[in-house]
């Protein structure tokens, strides 16, 4: 289990209809036993572009993809 759901037709819309390359992609996992009426998130992460990874940066909730960046 972990950050397994990616909104990829918006990424890719804005990157081919406004050229908006992505720096990162955000990642939710969210609730199976709410989906689809109520989608809850558990927890966000971001996906980085190649070659950097995404680090916690040591304080906030790690479950929130806010608390990470791309190094």
């Amino acid at each position: 289990d972990g950050p397994n759901f990616v909104d990829w037709v918006t990424v890719l819309e804005r990157w081919v209809e406004d050229g908006e390359a992505p720096d990162s992609v955000l990642a939710k996992q969210i609730d199976r036993t709410t989906w689809p009426a109520k989608p809850n998130v558990i927890r966000e992460r971001p996906i980085c572009a190649y070659p950097e990874i995404a680090r916690y940066d040591g304080t906030g909730d790690p479950d929130v993809a806010e608390s990470y960046s791309c190094r």
